[in-house]
């Protein structure tokens, strides 16, 4: 009967346990998402060619900054180092799971009252050397809990690294074609400003010879102070880039930066496999994290309900206790102990059940939280995908525009060896020429920037 007893009582409280743990985790909220993005004409494309995206430029400049960045940039090294921390707490909460042992070792000397002490036996020196053991028992999940809540924590913060080297990926590739942007804008500017030059000398002749007014040598020298005007701010550009690029990829500012040829144009823009909207949920880093933000709160619900039951610790000792150190390690001065203790706070005010709720709180914020990061990626994406699409546009027409003014360059270069026309009328060609260059390459630059948060946006990978 007695047996009987026994067995119901302890079915009874594994049972109890598992019903009072923390709300099992279903998972992330469920978030309504749409077929298809509104700018895609045909069926989603995989997205996943956006692993290591930026080598689809075949840059070896490139290429190398970014392994530079994500080796070196300080923000990413600290990540890593909160990773680090995150792990070792985990370990700690993890050994809740198991008992604590102490060696303890002590030598006392005491007197006794004379009352209480046989005569001349005053004085008595006790020493002792043994092991104290404590061992939580995690009926109700308290331990179990915190494990899972630290856990979830540490894969939070791996996504939040992987979504730091995204972001720096992303804006090395966004300065580093900003700066190849400015530097093609700065060619085309000093072309422009050679043609008004050679403009000016011919327009300071025929005003020499009478055939021009003064007015239209007033008229080439503000058009040439409005072109040298600008180099000034497009070099400045360069710069401040450079210097970007240094602090991105974690160095000292570079001056090799400053000298990169602009021989090789900023390369034709892809296009950019978006995969379907769902796939923002496993490839976006910020909706993985804000998801184990989510775990972790549902965990850190379990760690507060275990509070208001019994914590039940068992304790234990073992040694040798003797009065002459000599004769200490004997077995007839072992000694032992076996103590379970039980902790259980009844009366605290109402604090208990104040810390459930609030964890609960924390819970349907994280989460409210992750439903707000996933509308915000989504909103992100469409927003990405639409500019980029209207500045490849805007490229194709200045693309376009170029080739135009390159051939009413050439044409007219080949109506002045004919006799055709004067040197003036070529150097206005040649000038118009290289303003569509200039708009083409800051165009270019745009249309980049914009291409870098369409793949942000759906979660490049790295």
């Amino acid at each position: 009967m007695n047996r009987l007893r026994l067995s119901v009582l302890f079915s009874s409280t594994l049972l109890l346990c598992a019903c009072i743990g923390a709300p099992q985790y279903q998972g992330p909220p469920s978030v309504q998402m749409p077929k298809q993005w509104t700018l895609s004409e045909k069926d989603n494309e995989p997205a996943e060619a956006l692993e290591q995206w930026w080598q689809n430029f075949h840059d070896p400049v490139l290429d190398r900054l970014i392994n530079e960045g994500l080796a070196n940039n300080h923000d990413i090294r600290h990540a890593v180092l909160k990773i680090e921390e995150a792990r070792a707490v985990l370990a700690g909460t993890r050994s809740g799971f198991w008992p604590t042992a102490d060696a303890e070792g002590r030598s006392t000397r005491s007197r006794n009252s004379e009352s209480v002490s046989l005569p001349n036996q005053h004085y008595q020196t006790r020493n002792y050397v043994g092991t104290a053991i404590t061992w939580e028992i995690d009926l109700f999940g308290r331990v179990r809990n915190s494990v899972a809540a630290d856990t979830a924590r540490y894969e939070q913060l791996q996504e939040d690294a992987d979504a730091i080297r995204l972001s720096v990926a992303s804006e090395i590739v966004r300065s580093y074609f900003d700066m190849r942007s400015a530097q093609a804008q700065l060619q085309a500017q000093e072309s422009i400003l050679g043609a008004l030059l050679g403009t000016r000398k011919i327009v300071l002749r025929r005003v020499q010879a009478g055939d021009l007014a003064q007015i239209e040598i007033q008229n080439i020298d503000t058009r040439l102070l409005s072109a040298q005007a600008a180099i000034p701010e497009i070099q400045s550009r360069i710069r401040a880039e450079a210097l970007a690029l240094s602090i991105l990829t974690g160095g000292q500012p570079n001056k090799e930066l400053f000298l990169v040829s602009t021989a090789i144009p900023i390369r034709s823009l892809p296009t950019i496999p978006a995969g379907s909207p769902a796939d923002i949920l496993r490839r976006r880093p910020d909706i993985r994290a804000a998801e184990r933000q989510l775990a972790a709160s549902n965990a850190e619900v379990g760690v507060a309900v275990a509070a208001q039951f019994p914590q039940l610790t068992i304790n234990a000792n073992g040694g040798f206790d003797a009065l002459s150190p000599v004769k200490l390690v004997r077995s007839s001065n072992e000694s032992w102990s076996v103590f379970p203790f039980i902790s259980w706070r009844i009366m605290d005010g109402g604090k208990i059940r104040a810390e459930i709720h609030a964890a609960q709180a924390r819970q349907k914020m994280a989460a409210v939280d992750y439903e707000q990061t996933v509308l915000k990626a989504l909103n992100e994406s469409e927003t990405a995908m639409s500019n980029y699409q209207y500045y490849q546009q805007s490229v194709a027409q200045w693309t376009e525009a170029a080739v135009q003014a390159q051939q009413v360059f050439r044409s007219q270069q080949r109506r002045f060896s004919a006799g055709d026309i004067s040197m003036a009328d070529v150097l206005e060609a040649q000038r118009q020429y290289a303003e569509a260059q200039y708009s083409l390459a800051l165009t270019q630059g745009k249309a980049s920037s914009a291409m870098v948060d369409v793949v942000k946006a759906l979660g490049g990978g790295i």
